[in-house]
Protein backbone atom coordinates (compact mmCIF):
# COMPACT_ATOMS: atom_id res chain seq x y z
CA UNK A 1 0.00 0.00 0.00
CA UNK A 2 1.33 3.42 -0.94
CA UNK A 3 0.98 6.47 1.27
CA UNK A 4 -0.27 9.69 -0.11
CA UNK A 5 2.01 12.70 0.41
CA UNK A 6 -0.14 13.98 3.24
CA UNK A 7 -0.24 10.60 4.96
CA UNK A 8 3.52 10.22 4.51
CA UNK A 9 4.13 13.53 6.29
CA UNK A 10 1.79 12.49 9.11
CA UNK A 11 3.55 9.14 9.44
CA UNK A 12 6.99 10.77 9.65
CA UNK A 13 5.72 13.26 12.21
CA UNK A 14 4.26 10.55 14.46
CA UNK A 15 7.29 8.26 14.09
CA UNK A 16 9.72 11.07 14.89
CA UNK A 17 7.86 12.08 18.04
CA UNK A 18 7.67 8.46 19.20
CA UNK A 19 11.45 8.22 18.88
CA UNK A 20 11.92 11.45 20.81
CA UNK A 21 9.59 10.38 23.61
CA UNK A 22 11.27 6.97 23.83
CA UNK A 23 14.69 8.59 24.05
CA UNK A 24 13.54 10.98 26.79
CA UNK A 25 12.03 8.10 28.74
CA UNK A 26 15.30 6.17 28.49
CA UNK A 27 17.25 9.13 29.76
CA UNK A 28 14.89 9.50 32.70
CA UNK A 29 15.28 5.84 33.64
CA UNK A 30 19.07 5.95 33.32
CA UNK A 31 19.35 9.20 35.25
CA UNK A 32 16.76 8.53 37.94
CA UNK A 33 19.30 7.89 40.69
CA UNK A 34 21.46 10.83 39.61
CA UNK A 35 18.50 13.22 39.50
CA UNK A 36 17.41 12.05 42.93
CA UNK A 37 20.88 12.71 44.30
CA UNK A 38 20.97 16.17 42.75
CA UNK A 39 17.60 17.08 44.22
CA UNK A 40 18.67 15.77 47.61
CA UNK A 41 21.88 17.76 47.48
CA UNK A 42 19.95 20.89 46.53
CA UNK A 43 17.74 20.40 49.59
CA UNK A 44 20.74 20.11 51.91
CA UNK A 45 22.45 23.13 50.36
CA UNK A 46 19.36 25.32 50.79
CA UNK A 47 18.79 24.18 54.37
CA UNK A 48 22.39 24.64 55.48
CA UNK A 49 23.01 27.96 53.74
CA UNK A 50 25.83 26.34 51.79
CA UNK A 51 28.75 28.06 50.16
CA UNK A 52 29.85 26.98 46.70
CA UNK A 53 33.32 28.32 46.13
CA UNK A 54 35.12 28.40 42.79
CA UNK A 55 38.68 29.62 43.10
CA UNK A 56 40.76 30.54 40.07
CA UNK A 57 44.12 31.68 41.34
CA UNK A 58 46.15 30.90 38.22
CA UNK A 59 47.91 33.80 36.56
CA UNK A 60 46.58 35.11 33.28
CA UNK A 61 49.42 33.54 31.30
CA UNK A 62 48.98 30.09 32.87
CA UNK A 63 47.70 27.27 30.71
CA UNK A 64 44.00 26.83 31.62
CA UNK A 65 44.30 23.03 31.71
CA UNK A 66 46.91 23.32 34.46
CA UNK A 67 44.76 25.42 36.78
CA UNK A 68 43.79 23.42 39.90
CA UNK A 69 40.15 22.47 40.38
CA UNK A 70 39.27 23.93 43.78
CA UNK A 71 35.50 23.87 43.51
CA UNK A 72 33.92 22.38 46.62
CA UNK A 73 30.93 22.37 48.94
CA UNK A 74 31.35 23.51 52.49
CA UNK A 75 29.50 24.39 55.67
CA UNK A 76 30.37 26.67 58.55
CA UNK A 77 28.47 26.67 61.82
CA UNK A 78 29.30 28.25 65.17
CA UNK A 79 28.31 27.25 68.67
CA UNK A 80 24.75 28.56 68.84
CA UNK A 81 24.16 28.89 72.60
CA UNK A 82 26.03 28.95 75.88
CA UNK A 83 25.04 25.44 76.89
CA UNK A 84 26.83 24.00 73.87
CA UNK A 85 30.42 24.91 74.77
CA UNK A 86 31.15 23.53 78.22
CA UNK A 87 34.05 22.69 80.51
CA UNK A 88 34.21 19.54 82.62
CA UNK A 89 36.24 19.77 85.83
CA UNK A 90 39.06 17.27 85.56
CA UNK A 91 38.96 16.45 89.29
CA UNK A 92 35.26 16.43 90.17
CA UNK A 93 33.54 16.01 86.80
CA UNK A 94 31.36 19.08 87.38
CA UNK A 95 30.08 20.71 84.19
CA UNK A 96 30.46 24.48 83.73
CA UNK A 97 27.93 25.97 81.30
CA UNK A 98 28.45 29.72 81.71
CA UNK A 99 32.19 30.30 81.36
CA UNK A 100 33.23 33.17 79.10
CA UNK A 101 36.33 31.32 77.97
CA UNK A 102 37.51 27.78 77.30
CA UNK A 103 40.81 26.62 78.76
CA UNK A 104 42.40 23.98 76.56
CA UNK A 105 42.79 22.14 78.77
CA UNK A 106 44.44 23.05 82.12
CA UNK A 107 42.67 25.77 84.08
CA UNK A 108 43.93 25.78 87.67
CA UNK A 109 44.86 23.42 90.44
CA UNK A 110 41.25 23.01 91.54
CA UNK A 111 40.12 21.86 88.11
CA UNK A 112 43.12 20.00 86.73
CA UNK A 113 43.06 19.13 83.05
CA UNK A 114 39.52 19.78 81.84
CA UNK A 115 37.51 18.04 79.14
CA UNK A 116 36.00 20.54 76.71
CA UNK A 117 32.66 19.70 75.08
CA UNK A 118 31.61 21.43 71.85
CA UNK A 119 28.14 20.66 70.47
CA UNK A 120 27.37 22.11 67.04
CA UNK A 121 23.69 22.16 66.12
CA UNK A 122 21.39 22.66 63.12
CA UNK A 123 23.80 20.91 60.76
CA UNK A 124 22.75 19.71 57.32
CA UNK A 125 25.04 17.22 55.57
CA UNK A 126 23.79 14.75 52.95
CA UNK A 127 24.19 11.06 53.86
CA UNK A 128 26.96 9.59 51.76
CA UNK A 129 28.91 12.85 51.65
CA UNK A 130 32.67 12.43 51.35
CA UNK A 131 34.33 14.68 53.93
CA UNK A 132 37.49 16.12 52.40
CA UNK A 133 38.47 18.63 55.08
CA UNK A 134 37.25 19.65 58.54
CA UNK A 135 38.48 21.60 61.52
CA UNK A 136 37.32 23.68 64.49
CA UNK A 137 38.26 27.36 64.46
CA UNK A 138 38.83 29.13 67.77
CA UNK A 139 39.40 32.79 68.65
CA UNK A 140 42.11 33.41 71.24
CA UNK A 141 40.92 35.10 74.42
CA UNK A 142 44.30 35.59 76.08
CA UNK A 143 47.96 35.36 75.11
CA UNK A 144 48.60 32.43 77.44
CA UNK A 145 50.67 29.62 75.93
CA UNK A 146 51.64 26.51 77.86
CA UNK A 147 52.60 23.74 75.41
CA UNK A 148 50.73 20.48 75.60
CA UNK A 149 49.27 17.74 73.41
CA UNK A 150 45.49 17.72 72.95
CA UNK A 151 43.32 14.87 71.72
CA UNK A 152 40.09 15.51 69.80
CA UNK A 153 37.40 12.87 69.37
CA UNK A 154 33.74 12.92 68.42
CA UNK A 155 30.69 11.67 70.23
CA UNK A 156 29.63 8.41 68.61
CA UNK A 157 26.13 9.61 67.79
CA UNK A 158 24.27 10.53 64.62
CA UNK A 159 22.52 13.33 66.56
CA UNK A 160 24.10 14.13 69.92
CA UNK A 161 21.99 15.12 72.90
CA UNK A 162 22.47 18.41 74.82
CA UNK A 163 24.95 18.48 77.68
CA UNK A 164 23.53 17.74 81.12
CA UNK A 165 24.50 19.02 84.58
CA UNK A 166 25.67 15.57 85.58
CA UNK A 167 29.25 14.75 86.62
CA UNK A 168 31.45 13.66 83.74
CA UNK A 169 28.70 14.15 81.15
CA UNK A 170 31.35 15.22 78.61
CA UNK A 171 34.09 12.62 79.09
CA UNK A 172 31.66 9.74 79.70
CA UNK A 173 29.99 10.04 76.31
CA UNK A 174 30.65 7.24 73.81
CA UNK A 175 33.43 8.23 71.41
CA UNK A 176 34.21 7.77 67.77
CA UNK A 177 36.89 5.27 66.88
CA UNK A 178 38.70 8.06 65.07
CA UNK A 179 40.58 10.69 67.07
CA UNK A 180 43.35 13.14 66.25
CA UNK A 181 46.16 14.78 68.17
CA UNK A 182 46.75 18.51 68.06
CA UNK A 183 49.51 20.60 69.61
CA UNK A 184 48.58 24.29 69.26
CA UNK A 185 51.25 26.88 68.54
CA UNK A 186 51.46 30.16 70.43
CA UNK A 187 48.27 32.22 70.42
CA UNK A 188 47.84 35.98 70.59
CA UNK A 189 44.74 37.50 72.20
CA UNK A 190 41.84 38.18 69.79
CA UNK A 191 43.47 36.31 66.89
CA UNK A 192 41.42 33.87 64.84
CA UNK A 193 43.80 32.53 62.22
CA UNK A 194 45.23 29.20 61.13
CA UNK A 195 47.16 29.17 64.43
CA UNK A 196 43.88 28.88 66.35
CA UNK A 197 42.62 26.12 64.06
CA UNK A 198 42.64 22.46 65.05
CA UNK A 199 44.35 19.77 63.07
CA UNK A 200 42.17 18.14 60.42
CA UNK A 201 39.22 16.25 61.95
CA UNK A 202 37.68 14.99 58.70
CA UNK A 203 38.07 11.34 59.80
CA UNK A 204 35.95 12.04 62.87
CA UNK A 205 33.23 13.81 60.90
CA UNK A 206 33.28 11.08 58.24
CA UNK A 207 32.78 8.37 60.86
CA UNK A 208 29.68 10.15 62.15
CA UNK A 209 28.31 10.76 58.64
CA UNK A 210 28.81 7.06 57.84
CA UNK A 211 26.65 5.85 60.74
CA UNK A 212 23.68 3.75 59.65
CA UNK A 213 21.15 5.98 61.46
CA UNK A 214 22.60 9.23 60.13
CA UNK A 215 19.94 11.31 58.34
CA UNK A 216 21.91 14.54 57.86
CA UNK A 217 18.87 16.72 58.49
CA UNK A 218 19.12 19.32 61.27
CA UNK A 219 21.37 17.21 63.50
CA UNK A 220 23.91 17.95 66.25
CA UNK A 221 27.55 16.88 66.30
CA UNK A 222 29.67 16.91 69.46
CA UNK A 223 33.45 16.97 69.85
CA UNK A 224 35.47 16.37 73.01
CA UNK A 225 38.91 17.90 73.57
CA UNK A 226 41.20 16.54 76.29
CA UNK A 227 44.87 16.79 77.11
CA UNK A 228 47.52 18.98 78.68
CA UNK A 229 48.88 22.50 78.32
CA UNK A 230 46.93 25.73 78.25
CA UNK A 231 45.49 27.88 75.49
CA UNK A 232 42.44 30.05 76.15
CA UNK A 233 39.67 30.48 73.57
CA UNK A 234 36.63 32.74 73.60
CA UNK A 235 33.35 31.05 74.51
CA UNK A 236 29.84 31.82 73.28
CA UNK A 237 29.05 33.73 76.50
CA UNK A 238 31.84 36.24 75.79
CA UNK A 239 31.05 36.84 72.12
CA UNK A 240 28.73 34.67 70.00
CA UNK A 241 30.49 35.89 66.84
CA UNK A 242 33.81 34.59 68.18
CA UNK A 243 32.47 31.28 69.49
CA UNK A 244 34.11 28.07 68.21
CA UNK A 245 33.20 27.32 64.59
CA UNK A 246 33.00 23.97 62.82
CA UNK A 247 34.19 24.09 59.21
CA UNK A 248 33.59 21.19 56.81
CA UNK A 249 34.35 20.70 53.12
CA UNK A 250 32.74 17.77 51.33
CA UNK A 251 31.99 16.16 47.98
CA UNK A 252 28.66 14.68 47.02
Amino acid sequence: MFLTPNNRILFIYIFTHLLIYSFIHLLIVLRMVKITNVLLLFTFMVCSGFTWKASHDAAANDIPEMAPDTTYLRLETRIAEGNNDVEENGLTGDIYFNSTDLELCHDRGSTGNQAIGLRFTTIFLPPGAEITKAYIQFTADESVNIPGMLTISGEDSADSEPFQAEPYDVSARPRTYASIEWMPNNWQADESTALQRTADISEIVQEIVNKSDFTGMDFAMTFVIEGEGKHIAKAYELNPQAAPMLYVEYDY
